[in-house]
């Protein structure tokens, strides 16, 4: 027996030691059966009941995940953070008191310490059982004799966001065109695993676009007219007062940021005989786009000039208003980063197998989903500035008055910045990165 086999009867020993009961579905599971395929999570609506199993420190879950004699296959096993030893802290402190960059090497060294080499991530032992498992990890174990993934009918596992979700099988027929799609961190178990081109897609949730700010800033108003000047006798005792400038427009309101895509969850086959070509890809959420900029509001017109009496010249007109400017766009959401896809196979039991990577481009025609990152929103457009108040000609008429009294223009609104694409996930067979 090879070593992988061998992994997968310890596990599947385990499981019979462990679980919480025996709810292993010995009939077929054909997804077809279901509208909206098989869902297999504790809130799924298969209805297809769960064993749990409980597990208490890192080490037992690192027997269930890649047992160290499995990781180094291949001088496999350090899955390339660069992770640095990890420093003890001195008395009590609160997850709340890590840096983000302690933060990060923890989550790296719990995929390090259960899918690779655990002696790379030997240092984070306590702190790992500290965060991790303050109270036992629960996690349901799916038992099944037999799978088949049609097309239209995917097989989900796991959700994002809640614990691994393992699926173990006797045989997992995988029809052309099929999909078995991870929603959340997965363990896949199979004595044959058999793929008509099917595939599986780690994918994480996309971005929500934001919202465009419709519509245009408040206008400015119109400045007051002039006031007449006050004849006297025989001249002018009060000079006419100019008319008042245009109120100016509104800004714009920038546009509002898209969210950024989730990332991808990780996945685990372990598979004694695989067949035929299963296509591969992990890629977290596309971001959201970024909203529009309003546009920015009008500038007011100004006051018209008064008219001229017996002795008192008329008055100048008043100045249109500042145009507003237009909104900035949001910036658009980042894609969200791919999560690790681990695969072991015995190539003893399996000479024809075949596991080729799907490119961002097809990943996107597929499933909608790439890591790309959301489109920037655009600036609003400017404000127009008002128009300066009507003048009077040497008739006493008004009329329009000269150029140099017309507001000015508030100016575009900004575009955002796009979003940032997200790393896609790695993937590994048998100890080997492939991309």
């Amino acid at each position: 027996m090879d070593i992988i086999s061998k992994v997968i009867e310890e596990q599947r020993e385990y499981f019979k030691c462990h679980r919480d009961g025996d709810y292993r579905v010995k009939s077929p599971i054909l997804t077809s059966d279901y509208p909206e395929g098989v869902h297999l999570n504790p809130k799924g609506k298969s209805g297809i009941q769960p064993s749990y199993l409980v597990f208490r420190n890192i080490d037992e879950l690192k027997q269930m995940c890649v047992p160290d004699k499995l990781a180094v296959m291949n001088n496999g096993g350090n899955l390339n953070w660069g992770l640095k030893g990890w420093k003890k802290k001195s008395g009590e402190y609160t997850v709340e008191q890590l840096s983000p960059l302690e933060r990060a090497d923890i989550c790296h060294a719990f995929q390090q310490y259960i899918y690779g080499d655990s002696r790379f991530a030997e240092s984070y032992r306590d702190i790992l059982n500290r965060l991790y498992f303050e109270e036992p990890m629960i996690i349901p174990v799916y038992s099944v004799e037999k799978v088949v993934v049609k097309k239209g009918h995917p097989l989900v596992l796991g959700d994002e966001g809640t614990s691994c979700t393992v699926l173990d099988c006797n045989e997992l027929i995988v029809e052309e065109g099929a999909e078995i799609i991870a929603h959340g961190e997965c363990q896949v178990t199979a004595d044959k695993l058999e793929s008509e081109s099917g595939s599986t897609f780690s994918i994480g949730g996309n971005g929500t676009d934001a919202e465009d700010e419709t519509g245009r800033a408040a206008d400015g108003s119109k400045g007051n007219d002039g006031g007449q000047g006050r004849d006297s006798k025989d001249s002018c005792d009060v000079k006419a007062r100019d008319a008042d400038r245009g109120s100016n427009g509104d800004n714009g309101k920038n546009g509002q940021n898209g969210t950024s895509g989730t990332n991808g969850a990780g996945v685990e086959y372990k598979v004694k005989q695989m067949i035929g070509t299963h296509y591969v890809f992990s890629y977290g959420g596309n971001g959201g786009n970024g909203g529009k900029g309003k546009d920015g509001g009008n500038g007011g017109d100004g006051g018209d000039a008064a008219k001229p009496t017996g002795y008192c010249a008329k008055g100048n007109p008043g100045y249109g208003g500042k145009g507003g400017a237009g909104g900035n766009g949001g910036a658009g959401g980042n894609g969200g980063k791919g999560g690790k896809v681990i695969i072991y196979f015995s190539q003893e039991e399996s000479p024809d197998a075949r596991i080729q990577l799907l490119s961002p481009d097809e990943a996107e025609k597929l499933k909608g989903v790439s890591g790309r990152g959301g489109k920037a929103g655009k600036g609003g457009k400017t404000g127009l500035g008002g128009k300066g108040g009507k003048d009077i000609d040497d008739k006493g008429n008004y009329v329009p008055s000269e150029a140099k009294y017309n507001g000015p223009n508030g100016g575009e609104g900004g575009n955002g910045s796009p979003g940032n694409p997200g790393v896609p996930g790695e993937v590994y067979v048998n100890g080997l990165f492939i991309g």
